[in-house]
């Protein structure tokens, strides 16, 4: 297994985690494919900022969106907003939560969960572009190990560094509560 950094030299496409990044994505289900379409609109100008986001032009996936906020040195993230379209998956609001990167010998699902997570941000610190990550069985427990796909859109404070993290799930039908 190569290590996430190498995806920009090996192609379009990169697995760790058991989990496919896609950095030329190209997603079909339509939220995804709206959240991919109104980042690039705001990325014109550069690496688009949280506060560039407008919720009114979001309305086609806005119950999808998470926003995570990553701590400097990547030892941790704090879900700042989780949509109601995405809650039912955890059976609660996560928003306010943070996440601490996991012991290397931790083995649960969720700390799989975070391991994919940490490694999505790490790589979006290192090259900060759309990513669609995508499982073909997913370890959230709620999901009974059905595939599961998320967009993530890199975000910045000062427009340089990737420091929050735009993403969308494509919830499967009947999970959501909208």
């Amino acid at each position: 297994m190569h290590t996430i950094t190498q995806h920009s030299l090996r192609g379009p496409s990169t697995h760790v985690l058991g989990m496919a990044l896609d950095w030329r994505p190209d997603p079909r289900a339509r939220p995804l494919a709206a959240a991919l379409a109104y980042w690039n609109s705001l990325a014109l100008a550069g690496l688009p900022k949280r506060s560039d986001l407008s919720p009114r032009a979001m309305l086609p996936f806005l119950t999808l969106v998470q926003i995570y906020q990553m701590a400097p040195g990547g030892g941790s993230f704090t879900i700042r907003l989780m949509g109601t379209g995405v809650r039912p998956i955890f059976d609660r609001d996560m928003t306010g939560e943070t996440i601490e990167r996991p012991w290397p010998d931790a083995l649960d699902n969720s700390t799989l969960l975070s391991r994919r997570m940490f490694a999505v941000f790490d790589a979006l610190r290192v090259e900060p572009a759309p990513v669609l990550a995508s499982v073909p069985r997913t370890v959230i427990d709620k999901l009974h190990g059905q595939p599961l796909a998320t967009l993530f859109l890199p975000l910045s404070s000062d427009g340089l560094s990737v420091d929050m993290v735009l993403a969308v799930t494509d919830v499967p039908n009947g999970m959501s509560a909208s």
